[in-house]
Protein backbone atom coordinates (compact mmCIF):
# COMPACT_ATOMS: atom_id res chain seq x y z
CA UNK A 1 0.00 0.00 0.00
CA UNK A 2 1.40 3.33 -1.05
CA UNK A 3 2.43 5.01 2.10
CA UNK A 4 0.30 8.53 0.68
CA UNK A 5 -2.72 6.50 0.95
CA UNK A 6 -1.73 4.91 4.11
CA UNK A 7 -1.79 8.48 5.67
CA UNK A 8 -4.32 9.66 3.75
CA UNK A 9 -6.57 6.25 5.29
CA UNK A 10 -5.66 6.59 8.70
CA UNK A 11 -6.57 10.25 8.68
CA UNK A 12 -10.32 9.43 7.91
CA UNK A 13 -10.30 6.57 10.51
CA UNK A 14 -9.57 9.42 13.21
CA UNK A 15 -11.85 11.76 11.49
CA UNK A 16 -15.31 9.25 11.54
CA UNK A 17 -14.48 9.85 15.48
CA UNK A 18 -14.21 13.51 15.45
CA UNK A 19 -10.45 13.60 16.04
CA UNK A 20 -7.70 15.07 12.86
CA UNK A 21 -4.09 14.29 11.91
CA UNK A 22 -2.27 17.30 11.14
CA UNK A 23 1.78 17.44 10.35
CA UNK A 24 3.13 19.05 13.17
CA UNK A 25 6.74 21.03 11.99
CA UNK A 26 9.12 20.79 14.84
CA UNK A 27 12.59 22.49 14.71
CA UNK A 28 14.81 20.44 12.94
CA UNK A 29 16.79 17.43 15.18
CA UNK A 30 14.57 18.76 18.34
CA UNK A 31 11.97 17.62 20.38
CA UNK A 32 9.07 19.84 21.76
CA UNK A 33 8.87 20.04 25.40
CA UNK A 34 12.43 19.04 26.43
CA UNK A 35 14.17 23.07 26.48
CA UNK A 36 11.80 25.60 27.08
CA UNK A 37 14.45 27.87 25.27
CA UNK A 38 14.07 25.60 22.26
CA UNK A 39 10.37 25.67 22.23
CA UNK A 40 9.82 29.44 22.64
CA UNK A 41 12.53 29.67 19.80
CA UNK A 42 10.17 27.49 17.92
CA UNK A 43 6.85 29.57 18.89
CA UNK A 44 8.79 32.73 17.86
CA UNK A 45 9.95 31.43 14.72
CA UNK A 46 11.55 34.56 12.29
CA UNK A 47 10.76 37.35 15.03
CA UNK A 48 14.33 38.45 15.64
CA UNK A 49 13.36 41.00 17.98
CA UNK A 50 11.39 40.11 20.66
CA UNK A 51 10.08 41.72 23.70
CA UNK A 52 10.71 40.20 26.84
CA UNK A 53 9.56 40.60 30.34
CA UNK A 54 12.31 39.31 32.95
CA UNK A 55 10.17 39.17 36.10
CA UNK A 56 12.66 38.31 38.95
CA UNK A 57 15.75 38.73 37.26
CA UNK A 58 17.83 37.68 40.45
CA UNK A 59 21.70 37.97 38.97
CA UNK A 60 20.64 38.08 35.41
CA UNK A 61 21.26 34.11 34.82
CA UNK A 62 17.80 34.10 32.35
CA UNK A 63 19.19 36.69 30.52
CA UNK A 64 22.57 35.30 29.21
CA UNK A 65 19.92 32.30 28.07
CA UNK A 66 17.66 34.82 26.23
CA UNK A 67 20.40 36.80 24.67
CA UNK A 68 22.03 33.58 23.40
CA UNK A 69 19.10 32.65 21.66
CA UNK A 70 17.61 35.83 20.60
CA UNK A 71 20.84 38.63 20.60
CA UNK A 72 18.70 41.32 19.24
CA UNK A 73 16.12 40.77 21.92
CA UNK A 74 14.72 43.54 23.90
CA UNK A 75 14.76 42.29 27.62
CA UNK A 76 13.48 44.39 30.49
CA UNK A 77 14.60 42.62 33.62
CA UNK A 78 13.21 43.28 37.03
CA UNK A 79 14.44 42.55 40.61
CA UNK A 80 13.00 44.01 43.70
CA UNK A 81 16.14 43.68 45.82
CA UNK A 82 18.63 46.36 46.14
CA UNK A 83 21.37 44.42 46.42
CA UNK A 84 21.10 41.98 43.82
CA UNK A 85 19.75 44.59 41.47
CA UNK A 86 23.66 45.98 41.81
CA UNK A 87 24.63 42.66 40.87
CA UNK A 88 21.94 42.46 37.46
CA UNK A 89 23.03 45.94 36.78
CA UNK A 90 26.84 44.67 36.32
CA UNK A 91 25.89 41.89 34.46
CA UNK A 92 23.42 43.11 31.96
CA UNK A 93 26.34 45.70 30.54
CA UNK A 94 27.55 43.16 28.16
CA UNK A 95 24.23 43.33 26.46
CA UNK A 96 22.74 45.77 24.03
CA UNK A 97 19.11 46.51 24.64
CA UNK A 98 18.43 45.37 28.28
CA UNK A 99 16.98 47.59 30.79
CA UNK A 100 17.21 46.38 34.48
CA UNK A 101 14.70 48.00 37.03
CA UNK A 102 14.50 47.83 40.60
CA UNK A 103 11.15 46.94 41.27
CA UNK A 104 8.91 44.36 42.13
CA UNK A 105 5.27 43.26 39.97
CA UNK A 106 2.66 42.04 41.72
CA UNK A 107 -1.51 42.21 41.23
CA UNK A 108 -1.69 46.31 42.34
CA UNK A 109 0.55 49.27 42.74
CA UNK A 110 1.19 49.64 46.45
CA UNK A 111 4.68 48.74 48.55
CA UNK A 112 5.81 45.94 49.80
CA UNK A 113 7.58 43.85 52.48
CA UNK A 114 10.14 41.94 50.87
CA UNK A 115 12.22 38.90 52.47
CA UNK A 116 15.71 39.42 51.19
CA UNK A 117 17.09 35.84 51.60
CA UNK A 118 20.76 35.17 52.46
CA UNK A 119 20.62 32.75 49.19
CA UNK A 120 19.11 35.72 46.89
CA UNK A 121 17.22 33.31 44.54
CA UNK A 122 15.24 32.38 47.46
CA UNK A 123 14.35 36.15 48.62
CA UNK A 124 10.14 36.79 48.07
CA UNK A 125 7.39 38.67 48.75
CA UNK A 126 5.84 35.73 50.77
CA UNK A 127 7.07 35.22 54.04
CA UNK A 128 9.10 31.59 54.32
CA UNK A 129 8.84 28.46 56.06
CA UNK A 130 10.99 26.01 57.92
CA UNK A 131 11.43 24.19 54.31
CA UNK A 132 12.81 27.68 52.71
CA UNK A 133 16.50 27.03 51.81
CA UNK A 134 18.74 29.96 53.67
CA UNK A 135 17.55 32.73 55.99
CA UNK A 136 15.92 35.68 56.10
CA UNK A 137 18.62 38.45 56.36
CA UNK A 138 16.37 41.84 56.36
CA UNK A 139 13.53 42.77 55.23
CA UNK A 140 12.69 46.19 52.91
CA UNK A 141 10.35 48.10 51.52
CA UNK A 142 9.52 47.65 48.07
CA UNK A 143 8.19 49.26 45.18
CA UNK A 144 5.58 47.41 43.28
CA UNK A 145 3.73 47.90 40.05
CA UNK A 146 1.52 46.25 37.98
CA UNK A 147 2.96 44.57 34.71
CA UNK A 148 -0.17 46.77 32.91
CA UNK A 149 0.95 49.73 34.46
CA UNK A 150 4.46 49.10 33.19
CA UNK A 151 3.69 48.64 29.48
CA UNK A 152 1.07 51.56 29.28
CA UNK A 153 3.82 53.68 31.26
CA UNK A 154 6.92 52.68 28.41
CA UNK A 155 4.72 52.26 25.51
CA UNK A 156 5.03 48.46 24.76
CA UNK A 157 2.26 46.90 22.41
CA UNK A 158 3.35 43.38 23.02
CA UNK A 159 4.96 41.17 24.99
CA UNK A 160 6.05 37.84 23.19
CA UNK A 161 7.91 36.57 26.74
CA UNK A 162 6.71 36.85 30.37
CA UNK A 163 9.21 35.08 32.31
CA UNK A 164 8.37 35.22 35.96
CA UNK A 165 10.42 33.65 38.85
CA UNK A 166 9.09 35.43 41.80
CA UNK A 167 9.22 32.58 44.41
CA UNK A 168 5.74 32.06 45.16
CA UNK A 169 4.54 35.43 43.84
CA UNK A 170 3.27 34.76 40.42
CA UNK A 171 -0.14 34.44 40.32
CA UNK A 172 -0.02 38.16 41.72
CA UNK A 173 2.13 39.16 38.96
CA UNK A 174 -0.04 37.51 36.36
CA UNK A 175 -3.19 39.22 37.95
CA UNK A 176 -1.43 42.51 37.47
CA UNK A 177 -0.91 41.36 33.79
CA UNK A 178 -4.84 40.46 33.28
CA UNK A 179 -5.42 43.66 30.67
CA UNK A 180 -2.37 42.40 28.29
CA UNK A 181 -3.61 38.59 28.95
CA UNK A 182 -6.63 39.42 28.12
CA UNK A 183 -5.84 41.55 25.27
CA UNK A 184 -3.96 38.92 23.91
CA UNK A 185 -0.84 40.98 24.06
CA UNK A 186 1.25 38.11 25.91
CA UNK A 187 2.44 35.22 23.63
CA UNK A 188 4.51 33.15 25.68
CA UNK A 189 4.01 32.84 29.55
CA UNK A 190 7.51 30.87 30.88
CA UNK A 191 6.68 30.41 34.99
CA UNK A 192 8.25 28.98 38.18
CA UNK A 193 5.77 27.15 40.00
CA UNK A 194 6.04 25.89 43.83
CA UNK A 195 3.65 22.83 45.01
CA UNK A 196 5.67 22.45 48.18
CA UNK A 197 5.71 24.34 50.96
CA UNK A 198 8.72 26.26 50.70
CA UNK A 199 6.59 29.52 52.08
CA UNK A 200 3.89 30.69 53.34
CA UNK A 201 0.52 31.08 51.42
CA UNK A 202 1.53 29.58 48.17
CA UNK A 203 -1.50 29.56 45.30
CA UNK A 204 -1.84 26.61 44.79
CA UNK A 205 -0.91 24.83 40.85
CA UNK A 206 -4.83 24.60 39.75
CA UNK A 207 -5.41 28.40 40.31
CA UNK A 208 -2.69 29.39 37.74
CA UNK A 209 -3.51 27.13 35.25
CA UNK A 210 -6.81 27.65 35.49
CA UNK A 211 -6.39 31.33 35.16
CA UNK A 212 -4.46 31.09 32.61
CA UNK A 213 -6.39 28.79 30.38
CA UNK A 214 -9.43 31.20 30.61
CA UNK A 215 -6.89 33.54 29.10
CA UNK A 216 -6.63 31.45 26.05
CA UNK A 217 -3.45 29.94 27.16
CA UNK A 218 -2.26 26.42 26.74
CA UNK A 219 0.46 24.48 28.48
CA UNK A 220 3.50 23.23 26.31
CA UNK A 221 5.48 21.76 28.61
CA UNK A 222 7.04 21.30 32.35
CA UNK A 223 10.52 21.29 32.67
CA UNK A 224 13.07 21.29 34.90
CA UNK A 225 11.29 19.04 38.05
CA UNK A 226 12.10 18.53 41.29
CA UNK A 227 10.64 15.93 43.74
CA UNK A 228 9.95 15.87 47.27
CA UNK A 229 11.71 12.96 49.05
CA UNK A 230 10.83 10.54 50.44
CA UNK A 231 7.47 11.46 49.73
CA UNK A 232 7.90 11.18 45.24
CA UNK A 233 6.07 14.47 44.57
CA UNK A 234 6.48 17.08 42.55
CA UNK A 235 7.98 20.34 44.52
CA UNK A 236 8.58 22.90 41.85
CA UNK A 237 8.89 23.05 38.23
CA UNK A 238 9.01 25.38 35.01
CA UNK A 239 5.97 25.54 32.81
CA UNK A 240 5.89 27.31 29.61
CA UNK A 241 2.30 28.32 28.42
CA UNK A 242 1.75 29.40 24.81
CA UNK A 243 -1.17 31.81 23.95
CA UNK A 244 -3.59 29.60 21.47
CA UNK A 245 -3.83 32.34 18.52
CA UNK A 246 -0.07 32.62 18.64
CA UNK A 247 0.29 28.79 18.06
CA UNK A 248 -2.49 29.14 15.80
CA UNK A 249 -0.60 31.47 13.36
CA UNK A 250 2.40 29.66 12.96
Amino acid sequence: MPLKFLKSSIRKAFQRFGYDCIKTKFPPGKRMGIDPFTDMAYFLEGNQTPVICDVGANEGQTVDKFKKLFPASIIHSFEPSKETFQCLKSNIKKFDSVTAWNVGLGAEAQTLQFNENTLSSMSSFLHSTPETWGLVKQVNSVEVQTLDQFAANNKLPCIDVLKIDTQGYEYEVLKGSINLLKDRKIKLVYLEVTMGFMYQHLPPLSLILSFLESKNFSVVSFYDQHHEYPKGTLHWCDILFVNEEAAIKL
